[in-house]
């Protein structure tokens, strides 16, 4: 079976030596070393972000893994094939660093840590009593994995946390809302944070109203999707008090355009989706995986195989 890697951002040499290492039987093929004359005998595609035209090229693909958790950008593609099987990346430790993510941006938030940067810059001794993580509650959009992951995170460093999910979840260890219960799961929140799946929707999501159900001063972490956020109302929010602050990880366009409004703003924290990396090191047994049992005949596994219906 003859493999084509395409990753820009996800180290192809590294993915092609760990898996040449595994299999040495097989080819893999970065993107650099692809050459016309492979395409059609191109079986499987492990990649992060293609070329719109790329799946084209590949008349008798069978097998697509994705390298990233999110595969909304394969809807962007030319004649994607939607009817071939197609994984998408699980990772335990794209879910750490998520979790990581999450708590450190919600004590810095909770500590007022940028007023003790300010006093490190303006060499003032600014002494304060921070707030507490305790005294805080913190609502997230999303109760798949991540979500209660980031949730198990957030509480054992003090956090009262509640879910909202598109559907019911009566079995969490916090309280839970769903569907149009929005309403009663914004009220009180001094947070929330983001992790919804990338479902039409929820495009838009946190619009003008979902943000003013909000109290007055809460602040938002997106680690979902950019399109979760309708940025100009979430602008404007800002701008008018209502929401304190917000970090975001993901965006509509990515990267970033450099006039885009939410360059400079003091209040909003930008990192370069960077909230969960896949590693190569603890990645590596789910892609093997999922050859071995191509290679071997095997059923192919359900988990982490998209159902292109629901979106995930």
């Amino acid at each position: 079976m003859k493999t084509i890697i395409y990753a820009n951002e996800e180290q192809p040499q590294e993915w092609k030596q760990a898996l040449s290492h595994r299999f040495p039987a097989l080819q893999f093929l970065t993107q650099n070393e692809l050459q016309p004359v492979d395409y059609e005998n191109i079986e499987c595609a492990i990649v992060g972000l293609t070329p719109p035209d790329f799946f084209e090229k590949l008349p008798n693909l069978q097998y697509i893994i994705s390298l990233w958790a999110g595969i909304d950008r394969f809807h962007k593609c030319v004649n994607f094939p939607y009817h071939l099987p197609c994984f998408r990346m699980i990772d335990e430790s794209l879910t750490a660093r998520m979790v990581e993510y999450a708590v450190l941006h919600s004590l810095r938030i909770t500590l007022n840590n940028k007023r003790l940067e300010n006093a490190n810059i303006n060499q003032v001794w600014d002494y304060f009593v921070p707030e507490s993580a305790v005294d805080k509650r913190v609502g997230i959009l999303g109760a798949g994995n991540i979500g209660q992951a980031v949730g198990r995170g957030l509480s054992a460093v003090g956090f009262q946390i509640s879910y909202w999910s598109q559907t019911a979840k009566p079995n969490l260890s916090a309280p839970s809302y769903s569907a149009d219960e929005y309403e009663k799961f914004a009220r009180g929140l001094d947070g929330v944070i983001i992790i919804l799946p990338n479902t039409p929707q929820l495009h838009n999501f946190m619009n003008r109203e979902r943000l003013y159900a909000l109290p007055r001063g809460a602040w938002l972490i997106n680690i979902g999707r950019g399109v979760h956020v309708a940025d100009a109302d979430l602008m404007a929010a800002i701008n008018d008090n209502h929401i304190s602050q917000a970090v975001l990880d993901v965006f509509r366009e990515e990267p970033l355009p450099q006039n885009h409004q939410f360059y400079g703003h003091e209040r909003v924290f930008l990192t370069p989706h960077i909230a969960g990396v896949t590693l190569i090191r603890t990645a590596i047994d789910y892609v093997g995986g999922i050859i071995d049992n191509i290679i071997n005949k095997q059923p192919l596994p359900t988990r982490g195989r998209v159902d292109w219906q629901k979106g995930y």
